[in-house]
């Protein structure tokens, strides 16, 4: 394996584009296994690295346009400075998966679709029952795309976004009440260890999550998102394949962000930039992917490590960033019943499975 490609599938409007962008956060908000990825070229720019740029207020004369046709970004998985593989990461114009809307993007989807190692299926969250039966239907559809990768390459991970949870009703207090908790349990570890700011800020890593993760447990615990997790379960529990799959709620913003505008309105007075669920999701997928490879079909040589000791140490970041509030897992749940957990997913038992 010398490129990992992953392919983000979704309708028009559900923030394929800025999901992407966000994913640039990981250029250098790293873990502390120091995974990131990077522009294969670091002194060029590409679709991805430009449109984060833009939504994080660096670059503000940019506009972040709409995908047409097939748009790819060249990028490379690093840790540290050394380079492990490179990652192509397509984005496909929302109306070529539209029964009838674009039948050559669509064609062109289908000839490469077989060639991917992983797919993102992009959903906006729905907040009444006509959308989550709109959603119901641009799943079966999305998933129909999948079954022709699915059909060549019966490895490939398969995780769903439930996008833009920052506009769900109960979402909107989240930023407030998390941020003071948060501000909170930092006074409280700074009276438990004065003078030592290291032994706070490390005991801050693996408690934030929690804080924050419970208020987002609120915001998403709704009939509507219950039934499309439980949608895309049934249609990946009933295929022929075992094929890993996730769920992963996340806003390409951050929380406390309301209805977005234009991007000024975003950025508000601090301009912080926190977008939520994007990264885990993106390191998940290139995990499940590397753990479903054969040892002879993962260069270790090239890659400098062995399999087993990449994929345990991509675990690692993944629950960090989980641990730091930066996506959802119930910590809550002991009845293995969540609607987020892993599925199908035998050969990639972990702990983290929310």
């Amino acid at each position: 394996m010398n490129t990992m490609k992953l392919m983000t599938i979704g309708y028009s409007n559900v923030g394929k584009t800025y999901f992407l962008g966000s994913l640039f956060k990981l250029s250098y908000d790293v873990g502390s296994k120091g995974f990131s990825i990077q522009s294969k070229k670091f002194n060029e720019t590409t679709d991805i690295s430009s449109v984060f740029g833009i939504v994080s207020g660096v670059d503000q004369k940019g506009t972040v346009s709409t995908t047409v046709d097939i748009r790819s970004s060249s990028m490379v998985l690093k840790r540290g400075v050394n380079n492990l593989f490179d990652i192509e990461i397509t984005d496909i114009e929302g109306q070529a998966i539209e029964p009838g809307r674009n039948l050559e993007v669509s064609n062109k989807i289908l000839e490469k679709i077989t060639e991917y190692d992983g797919l993102i299926l992009i959903l906006e969250a729905p907040q009444n029952d006509a959308e989550c039966d709109i959603n119901k239907q641009q799943l079966a559809q999305m998933l129909n795309f999948a079954g022709e990768a699915l059909s060549r390459n019966e490895k490939i991970p398969i995780t769903l976004v439930i996008n833009k949870i920052d506009r769900l009703q109960q979402a909107k207090d989240i930023n407030k009440l998390a941020n003071e908790e948060v501000a909170t349990l930092k006074v409280e570890l700074m009276k438990k260890y004065p003078g030592n700011p290291r032994k706070v800020a490390q005991e801050m890593r693996f408690r934030e999550g929690t804080v924050i993760n419970r208020h987002v447990k609120n915001a998403i615990n709704t009939f509507e998102i219950f039934e499309i997790c439980e949608n895309f379960f049934n249609f990946v529990r009933n295929t022929s394949l075992s094929v890993p799959c996730k769920v992963f709620p996340a806003t390409s913003f951050g929380f406390g962000s309301g209805r977005i505008d234009n991007i000024n309105s975003f950025l508000g007075e601090n301009g912080l930039y926190k977008p939520y669920g994007g990264g885990a999701c993106f390191l998940w997928t290139i995990y499940a992917r590397l753990k479903s490879l054969s040892v002879e079909a993962f260069n270790e040589e090239s890659v400098g490590t062995s399999l087993d000791n990449l994929t345990k140490d991509l675990l690692e970041d993944i629950t960090e960033i989980y641990s730091r509030g930066k996506a959802y897992y119930d910590t809550d749940d002991n009845n293995g019943d969540n609607i987020f957990s892993l599925r199908n997913v035998s050969n990639l038992r972990s702990g983290v499975e929310g």
